[in-house]
């Protein structure tokens, strides 16, 4: 069984140098109650315990220690094709387009998004110096324009990795995975980005309020001209784009949304649910929603969290 501290012999604190010394102070009994605990060690510790269950559950799959360094790496996403989860944290939108909009752009990298299909799922193109790769709305993956069929490639620093689930494609400095059965496109940037990147997804510098610079470095007045300026093709018609008002929560919307991402999600505690209960509302599945929420605290080592209806 394990002992934490609950019941205090403490006879004085101000003495104590550090949480170790506190600890020992500390008449230990079987837990009674979690909320003691870490309210006792929030109380004598710089480090907030949620930083310390993100190393705890993020140790088992790291691959390389240096995965704990700072700048760390950092995730964004574009949810039910239309909704964006930059990597600083900020909402925006994009429309069903087809003209490519620059999702990421770094380093001579670059990922795009469009629409060429009416009701389809969106289009990803992933580009390196050397390297193309294009993921089409019925899921199938092209390299340097031949169809690789369902089996995983490398080509020079990129590895592409296709199973029934998700298309997942590794290159030096970002990873992108396209789901399957949800409609989410997920970015993860290497913390070497920090700072160097571009387009609809954000800046990764820190600052959310940076995320609504255009391509010309100024601030963009609204959500069209933010999506026009990331526009490949700047004479392409961009349609209108509506802004990201509180939506009217339909009760059936709540309803589904609130279990998916709620209060009894274990990850809540390291990844914020707030966001993705507000797109949950307004996209189209809620599903994809929770896909994205789950992909994020997989990130964070919380896995599997399976929600319910999906």
């Amino acid at each position: 069984m394990f002992l934490f501290p609950s019941i205090f012999s403490i006879h004085d604190f101000s003495s104590a140098g550090s949480i170790l010394q506190a600890v020992g102070k500390i008449t230990l009994t079987p837990l009674t109650s979690l909320r003691d605990m870490m309210w006792a060690y929030n109380s004598y510790s710089t480090i907030p315990s949620n930083n310390l269950l993100w190393l705890y559950y993020s140790l088992p799959l790291l691959s390389q220690w240096t995965n704990l360094l700072p700048p760390w790496n950092r995730i964004a996403m574009v949810i039910g094709d239309t909704e964006i989860h930059t990597f600083d944290g900020a909402e925006l939108r994009i429309p069903l387009s087809r003209c490519e909009v620059i999702l990421a752009s770094f380093a001579g990298n670059k990922v795009t998004l469009s629409h060429p299909v009416q009701g389809a799922r969106a289009q990803v193109t992933v580009t390196t110096p050397r390297v193309t790769v294009v993921v089409r709305p019925d899921f199938h993956v092209f390299l340097n324009g031949r169809d690789i069929g369902h089996r995983d490639v490398t080509e020079g620093e990129v590895t592409i990795l296709v199973s029934y689930l998700q298309i997942t494609i590794n290159s030096p400095l970002v990873t992108v995975k396209v789901l399957e059965q949800q409609r989410l496109v997920s970015v993860e940037a290497l913390g070497w980005t920090f700072g160097h990147l571009a387009g609809m997804l954000g800046t990764y510098d820190g600052e959310a309020g940076n995320d609504r610079l255009m391509s010309t470095g100024t601030r963009a007045p609204d959500l069209w001209r933010l999506v026009k300026s990331w526009q490949e093709d700047q004479h392409c018609p961009t349609p209108p784009v509506t802004p990201i008002t509180p939506s009217i929560r339909e009760a059936e919307k709540v309803a589904h949304c609130h279990p998916l991402l709620g209060m009894w999600a274990r990850c809540n505690a390291l990844v914020r649910p707030e966001p993705f209960i507000h797109m949950c509302y307004i996209t189209r599945s809620p599903c994809d929603a929770a896909a994205a929420y789950r992909s994020l605290c997989a990130s964070k080592g919380v896995e599997p969290l399976i929600p319910r209806g999906c």
